[in-house]
């Protein structure tokens, strides 16, 4: 945790709690944590992940889009060290193109139907709350982070979306 806080770059960063969170689910049982804490990440299947990265750079810069990325996706090398914006615009004359709604969905699982929770108990571990195991009223039950909501009264359930 104290590695993730402190970490500046936001990829890093956003590493650092996936692998906290996989921790977290190894310990739960969880039979796929990857994929767990991916769909919990990012909302997709970890194959999805570049994805879905790269539809929504694809809408956000359109017909520039070859200008910065080849066809695989990577990044192509500036020749000219120029930086990312100019300072000197006002930050209202920036360009910002927002993400196409459609692209997103394309990726994205379906969700599953909310269910109401029953009950909530804590998992600990050296005194320490590691995630709640809540139960809903289909009988699944419904692993909470402690970053999450926990004053919610209802839950979309993974386990029910799958059945169907």
């Amino acid at each position: 945790m104290n590695a993730e806080i402190a970490e500046q770059n936001l990829h890093w960063k956003d590493d650092y709690r996936q692998a906290r969170i996989i921790i977290a689910l190894c310990r739960a049982h969880d039979p796929e944590p990857l994929v767990t804490s991916s769909y919990r990440i990012y909302g997709v299947h970890p194959d999805l992940v570049f994805v879905a990265i790269t539809a929504i750079r694809k809408a956000k810069l359109g017909d520039e889009y070859s200008d910065f990325y080849d066809e695989n996706g990577n990044l192509i090398p500036q020749r000219l060290d120029i930086p990312d914006y100019d300072p000197t615009l006002d930050i209202y004359r920036r360009r910002r193109r927002p993400v196409d709604p459609t692209v997103w969905p394309q990726v994205r699982r379906p969700r599953g139907p909310f269910q109401l929770i029953v009950s909530r108990e804590e998992v600990k571990e050296d005194g320490r709350i590691l995630y709640y195991n809540e139960k809903l009223t289909c009988g699944h039950v419904h692993l909470e982070f402690i970053y999450g909501n926990l004053t919610s009264t209802r839950r979309r359930c993974k386990k029910c979306n799958s059945q169907h």
